[in-house]
């Protein structure tokens, strides 16, 4: 009798269970159907909303994440990179085929990248490589790969990613990829790359020499103006020591170069990282327009 009794238990919850999973299918559906009208609407941050909750009552681990995926297409419309690419971090990937394990963690890296967390989409699009063992699928995520080696001045790695790009997508048409290679091998050439300044060997010869370092950092005028305030802050200690003025001299002389002497130091090491960041942006936006050409 008690056996009889379990029996029937069970069975009124596995049957309850099956109702309410699919009401969540039916519903999972309708919310869908909603966020995909709102899309359609330019409604993007609702639309997000609802393939969120969709998401969280799907049952399937490959809907969830064609789900997310349609979440982080409205975060990316409305300019919530970051949280575009966070929307893909919870789902399950070993439950997924090659294909859509290499959308998700492109998206991860290309909203990374637009969020300008260059190391962050390095490590997303690098992955890629780790997630299938069909080469042809990554192949797509390169350009993206290229662009974000650039912008963390990785310039050789960039080049050879485009190569592979290039090699890949051009196999049949040796003429185009002939082109296109020889075009890359000029952006890349030894000559166009940007001679990056050390930081703190502007800050060492500052040190030594106040306004060297400035004058490494390619600021003339400035370093000039740093050596010329400096010596004229000794000469005055120099001319109090020599009227005897002593304690005027060493006060006034250490108050006044505690400021500049320092500043001067800490300056060339910030001119430097200008210049630096100047010239890599400069040329990582010539480098994008014509990456972008190739991967049209």
């Amino acid at each position: 009798m008690r056996s009889l009794q379990r029996c029937i238990f069970l069975l009124s919850v596995f049957l309850i269970s099956i109702n309410a999973f699919g009401i969540e299918l039916s519903d999972t559906t309708s919310m869908k159907f909603k966020a995909d009208s709102l899309f359609s609407i330019g409604e993007y941050y609702e639309a997000s909303l609802l393939y969120h909750k969709a998401s969280y009552f799907s049952l399937s681990e490959k809907n969830k994440a064609l789900l997310l995926l349609r979440k982080t297409d409205c975060l990316k419309q409305c300019g919530a990179f970051a949280e575009g690419g966070q929307a893909l971090s919870k789902i399950d990937l070993l439950a997924l085929s090659d294909s859509l394990i290499i959308s998700i963690k492109y998206q991860e890296g290309f909203c990374a990248y637009l969020a300008q967390d260059y190391q962050l989409a390095e490590s997303h699009l690098i992955q890629t490589v780790l997630y299938t063992k069909d080469s042809s699928l990554i192949i797509p995520t390169l350009p993206i790969l290229s662009l974000t080696l650039n912008e963390l001045n990785k310039w050789q790695e960039s080049k050879r990613t485009m190569l592979l790009y290039i090699s890949k997508t051009y196999q049949n048409n040796l003429i185009i990829r002939d082109s296109l290679v020889k075009n890359l091998e000029t952006f890349y050439a030894k000559e166009n790359i940007p001679k990056l300044k050390k930081p703190n060997k502007a800050r060492i010869m500052s040190q030594i020499i106040p306004g060297l370092g400035q004058c490494y950092a390619g600021y003339y005028k400035e370093g000039i103006s740093s050596f010329l305030i400096n010596a004229a802050i000794v000469g005055g200690a120099v001319v109090g020591v020599y009227f005897h003025y002593y304690i005027t001299a060493f006060i006034g002389a250490n108050a006044l170069l505690s400021k500049f002497y320092i500043g001067n130091v800490n300056r060339a090491q910030f001119l430097t990282n200008k210049r630096n960041y100047l010239q890599s942006k400069k040329y990582n936006t010539y480098l994008k327009e014509n990456i972008l050409k190739i991967s049209k």
